[in-house]
């Protein structure tokens, strides 16, 4: 994917982030995802499920992250994620921003998936 591309994540999310849990704490406890990247590489910063968060935050550093999920709006936007209701409609918008030559890949898969360049 390009730097400052759009990853559209569809996922059901049917046991929602565990409210309280380390990795929600940690999520909420910072305004961005570069403040979560910061508090990361401070000497002696050490929480549990961190490298969830870190790898996170490194997609989304790379590519804005829409999430079309069970979870509600504010729940993902605490997650620093973004919404997206409609992903046809999402996809459409994007891809009439971008012009004829976007590229567009779907991984029905996702993680089972191991994308190449023919």
């Amino acid at each position: 994917m390009k730097k400052g591309g759009t990853l559209i994540l569809a996922a059901e999310c049917r046991e929602g982030v565990p409210g309280g849990s380390p990795l929600d704490d940690l999520l909420r406890s910072a305004d961005s995802i570069e403040e979560i990247l910061t508090m990361l590489s401070t000497p002696g910063f050490v929480r549990p499920e961190q490298w969830q968060a870190q790898i996170q935050a490194l997609v989304q550093r790379h590519a804005e992250v829409l999430v079309h999920s069970m979870l509600d709006n504010d729940t993902l936007e605490a997650c620093h994620l973004v919404p997206c209701g409609d992903i046809s409609a999402e996809v459409t918008k994007r891809l009439d921003q971008l012009g004829p030559d976007a590229r567009m890949a779907v991984l029905p898969q996702g993680p089972l998936t191991i994308p190449y360049l023919a």
